[in-house]
């Protein structure tokens, strides 16, 4: 799945305030940057693997609040065209969703994983059994989440611990569940 980089910009308007702005970098964002004027200045980057990733961290920098959409569309990933066109190589990303069967109310129930091609872990989500949430990703991690070190097993392998249970699902989910974690939202357990 492909993390886009976004650069967030201010640009005076006429009265010299300081507006902000969020598009693509890259030639995708071309269009948007001719029209900031003299002046803009570059305030920062940040990555997203879709639409809704990159509003909410944008909105969690302008201190604006909880981004919500109402369009299926802004929870889809990137294609990994589109990072071809930032001059990035898309890497090939497996998904694994495991169901953890414990009684310990401080250890997820869910697990959320995003491996790259060598099986080591890129984004990972944890759901504790109250909703809550954490996230870890290269560089960030939130409430305890972190990354693993070591190849992440098969899921055959996973599977056959009856401590775990490995559920079927897609990249839509693990992109809709990333988000939540992102916005600080609650997820079902």
């Amino acid at each position: 799945m492909a993390q886009l980089l976004h650069e967030v910009w201010e640009v005076p308007d006429e009265q010299g305030r300081w507006l902000p702005s969020l598009q693509f970098s890259g030639p995708d964002g071309d269009a948007a940057r001719t029209l900031h004027g003299p002046g803009a200045r570059l305030v920062t980057t940040l990555r997203a693997g879709s639409h809704f990733e990159a509003m909410t961290r944008y909105y969690a920098l302008q201190e604006w609040g909880a981004y919500t959409t109402h369009h299926a569309e802004d929870y889809r990933p990137y294609p990994d065209e589109w990072a071809l066109r930032q001059g990035q190589s898309p890497v090939p990303v497996t998904h694994l969703k495991v169901r953890w069967h414990h009684l310990d109310s401080s250890d997820p129930v869910l697990l959320y994983c995003e491996l790259d091609v060598e099986r080591h872990e890129v984004r990972k989500v944890h759901v504790y059994a109250d909703g809550r949430m954490a996230y870890a990703q290269e560089g960030e991690e939130f409430d305890d989440c972190e990354l693993g070190t070591v190849e992440t097993p098969s899921a055959a392998e996973i599977d056959a611990d009856p401590e775990f249970e490995v559920l079927g699902f897609d990249a839509l989910e693990f992109e809709r569940a990333w988000s939540a974690a992102v916005a600080g939202q609650r997820w079902p357990a």
